[in-house]
């Protein structure tokens, strides 16, 4: 299965809330790339690494389109 990035952000919690809405919309989602959760529960994330939503290049266009109806999550 190929998979194709629909977001990418620098925080954990923010892909996890796209991630959520794009997953209530029955769009299967992968998380990738770098972060690191410390023991007291807080996020560090190193300058320039980002973490990218993936999803099947079947769902793309609409996980493109659930983005696009939510104001301000386009990349």
């Amino acid at each position: 299965m190929k998979l194709v990035e629909v977001y990418r952000a620098e925080s954990e919690r923010e892909v996890e809330m796209v991630q959520g809405l794009l997953e209530s919309h029955g769009i299967r989602c992968i998380l990738a790339g770098a972060a690191v959760r410390l023991s007291s529960g807080d996020e560090a994330t190193s300058e320039g690494k980002q973490i990218r939503l993936m999803v099947p290049q079947a769902e793309v266009d609409k996980a493109r389109k659930v983005l696009d109806a939510v104001d301000g999550l386009t990349n």
